[in-house]
């Protein structure tokens, strides 16, 4: 149940699409983070698992266990249904009603600005669906049916915030102080790049599997990929030698994000050992971190966990279908509906 003093504290919405399995960039880059503002108890969090955003990508026909698989390496790695509210986005239908009526006051000049749009419909525009486009409206839902107050994202989501921003703002001069403005949390100014080529983000959807450390990796796995990522081609003498090696860097990243230390901790880590030794040590940490996430997803994972899967989904499910309906019944209120 979500506790009225829960709903006093500061709001957190953040959601991941249900593409298939979680890799190293994923965990550093949003879970990692999401456990840490769960654990510490000073937030009310919304995590949802985006099935509806995950249609974007029509190759995707396997919405539901793809979503079984993305929640049990989120509980595998700490999230708790009892700490934070987890539910799935397509099973509370006022984030679909609320979309359409918010499409109604974006400016179609705002949404040719989201530069996210740009790069991913850019091999091929005229082929791109509308979901796509229409893409950071749905978004601007999830995040305002819940009085979201903070939503942690990376660099490359502040532009979608600042538009959910823009459009509460339309909608609030017109109906009055009906949505929360929320603020963006950057999470980390370091992203985690492809283990084979230091310019493309780590992907789920790169055709190299060494590009990527995926939550399920074995350690052997972990070990050969970190052995076999790129380094560049000496190693470095100073710190300006260092910063401008983007392969070693996103080793450096990644340590930083993984072991919690400093910078300059980690710099002179990698500036006085040889690539095999950084290495190592790199594959050692990782492995601390991931083998016990894996060994609790392959057993969750099981077919005979999936009720368990359901029953976690479901825990909070009324309170939050209730929390959503009363924003929706608000917006349609002072719209005339």
């Amino acid at each position: 149940m979500i506790l009225d003093s829960q709903i006093s504290k500061p709001i957190i919405f953040s959601g991941i699409q249900p593409s298939g399995i979680l890799h190293l960039g994923n965990y550093l880059g949003a879970i990692k983070n999401w456990i840490f503002l769960q654990n510490s108890n000073n937030y009310n969090c919304f995590f949802s698992i985006a099935d509806l955003h995950s249609l974007t990508t029509l190759e995707n026909t396997s919405i539901k266990e793809n979503s079984y698989i993305v929640l049990a390496l989120l509980i595998s790695a700490g999230l708790s249904e009892e700490k934070s509210n987890i539910f799935l986005q397509s099973s509370v239908q006022a984030h679909s009603e609320l979309n359409w009526i918010l499409s109604c006051f974006t400016q179609i000049g705002w949404l040719n600005r989201m530069t996210q749009y740009k790069d991913k419909s850019q091999k091929d525009k005229d082929k791109s669906n509308s979901g796509l486009y229409f893409y950071p409206i749905l978004q601007a839902s999830d995040i305002l049916l819940y009085n979201t107050d903070i939503v942690p994202v990376g660099q490359d989501q502040v532009q979608h915030i600042e538009l959910t921003r823009d459009i509460a703002s339309k909608f609030n001069s017109i109906y009055g102080n009906i949505f929360k403005l929320p603020s963006p949390q950057v999470i980390s100014d370091s992203k985690i790049m492809s283990l084979k080529d230091s310019n493309k983000k780590m992907s789920k959807s790169d055709l190299s599997n060494d590009s990527k450390i995926l939550l399920t990796d074995s350690n052997d796995l972990i070990f050969n990929k970190i052995k076999k990522a790129k380094t560049g081609s000496f190693l470095p003498k100073n710190l300006e030698e260092l910063k401008e090696n983007n392969d070693l860097m996103n080793l450096v990243n990644i340590y930083t994000l993984i072991s919690n230390c400093n910078k300059q901790e980690v710099y002179d880590i990698f500036l006085t050992n040889n690539f095999s030794t950084i290495k190592t040590i790199l594959a050692d940490i990782i492995i601390t971190e991931i083998e016990p996430i894996r060994k609790k997803y392959t057993e969750l994972i099981h077919i005979e966990n999936r009720q368990k899967l359901e029953n976690i989904l479901n825990y909070k499910i009324n309170d939050i279908k209730t929390l959503s309906n009363n924003k929706l019944n608000q917006v349609k209120q002072v719209i005339g509906f």
